[in-house]
């Protein structure tokens, strides 16, 4: 006969898996984050505003953020110190939400939530902005994010749930392509480093289509199966992997992390094992958390996710980034398991602290995480280093 509450017991056990694995992890690995050297300049630095999302240059030698609060961008040199590039912060449209670099480095994309527009800037060679010719482009409905295909030739952005597709010319007008205001179904979504796949999440699904863009337009196709369903009321945000094998969604209600395999003949992408994996949100008592981004490494071996907190308590908001390792054999593809969770700005700046966005550099050098105060007024930028996040040593 079993006495008391079982779920007690389990927690018990995972928790105690859970440490069991950091340890191991920080005796093999080390561990997963340092802070940047401070020299000269102040990392963290303070930012313009609460931070909506952050992204590097594809050369790892700037960091962009975009800052809702005061309608600005801010762009500083990826270094030990977080040195501000001439003119940042810059102001855009108001509530910009997204931010991107093309996959030459060449301009810089924003997504603005309340105008409903996609506003393009020239980047200079300093990384200055110049507004992009015909920008900003109109009519996109609650615009919460932009994302460049791999080959930089067309700009996808989301807004109410449909996407828009525009071609991209080098000098950063877009023109706006056929087959634009397809559905997506999503809050968040993802392109396959190929450019072939979309993913979608949203409402504790994940819809994956193909896409092909030619002369006549832009054309979106389910794979078969679709939506598949993550195992959560709500699926908040989504990335691929950077070898396109593998696919992970943060959700919430419950706060956990679902992964799939996507197959090479492109038929099903099918669940790990597993999944959906605990985002480590019970460790901290009274609070729901919600893994509101999430990036992997450019390695493709760690998988960051970020806690959104609502505690009972108002008052005591934190933030953290949770790190699993991602199973890389044939048994265990896209298992993952949890590493080290860490508070990258309390501790630092001081609580309280409401949620963050992070970003690895191309290169692996830098980890990047925002947060800003309770009363989201005053942000912050973080860099961090680490060997383990190096692009030189892919999965096979």
């Amino acid at each position: 006969m079993s006495t008391g509450n079982p779920n007690i017991g389990r927690r018990s056990a995972w928790l105690l898996g859970s440490l069991a694995a950091v340890i191991c992890a920080s005796l093999l690995f080390g561990s997963v984050l340092a802070p940047a050297a401070r020299v000269g300049g102040r990392n963290p630095v303070p930012l313009d505003g609460n931070p909506t999302a952050v992204a590097f240059s594809p050369d790892s030698k700037l960091v962009a953020t975009s800052n809702a609060a005061s309608n600005t961008i801010s762009i500083f040199k990826a270094a030990a110190s977080l040195d501000p590039i001439p003119g940042s912060p810059f102001h855009t449209a108001p509530d910009p939400l997204s931010v991107t670099f093309s996959p030459n480095g060449k301009l810089l994309a924003v997504a603005s939530g309340r105008a409903g527009e996609v506003i393009l800037y020239q980047v200079a060679g300093d990384g200055s902005l110049k507004r992009a010719p015909e920008s900003p482009i109109e009519g996109l409905g609650g615009a919460r994010q932009v994302a460049f295909t791999p080959n930089g030739k067309v700009l996808v952005v989301l807004g109410s749930g449909s996407l828009a597709f525009f071609s991209v010319d080098a000098d950063g007008r877009l023109h706006r392509l056929s087959g634009s205001g397809l559905d997506c179904g999503g809050y968040s979504f993802a392109i396959s480093p190929d450019g072939k796949l979309i993913a979608c999440a949203a409402e504790g699904r994940l819809n994956v289509l193909q896409l092909s863009v030619d002369e006549q337009g832009v054309r979106l196709h389910p794979l078969p199966g679709m939506p598949l369903a993550t195992g959560a009321k709500q699926a908040s945000s989504v990335a691929f992997d950077p070898d396109g094998k593998l696919i992970a969604v943060g959700n919430e209600d419950p706060q956990t992390v679902s992964m799939f395999v996507v197959l090479t003949d492109v038929t099903k992408p099918i669940e790990v094992k597993g999944s959906p994996f605990d985002n480590l949100g019970e460790n901290q008592p009274d609070v729901a958390t919600v893994p509101s981004a999430i990036a992997f490494s450019p390695n493709g071996r760690v998988l960051a996710a970020t806690n959104l907190s609502f505690p009972i308590d108002a008052g005591n908001d934190w933030s953290s980034v949770n790190f699993f390792s991602v199973g890389d054999s044939l048994s265990d593809l896209g298992r993952l398991t949890p590493r080290e969770k860490y508070v990258p700005i309390n501790g630092t700046l001081g609580p309280p602290v409401r949620g963050s966005t992070i970003a690895f550099s191309p290169d692996g050098r830098w980890f990047a995480a925002t947060t800003t105060d309770g009363a989201y007024a005053q942000g912050w930028l973080a860099l961090f280093t680490n060997p383990q996040f190096s692009s030189r040593s892919h999965r096979h």
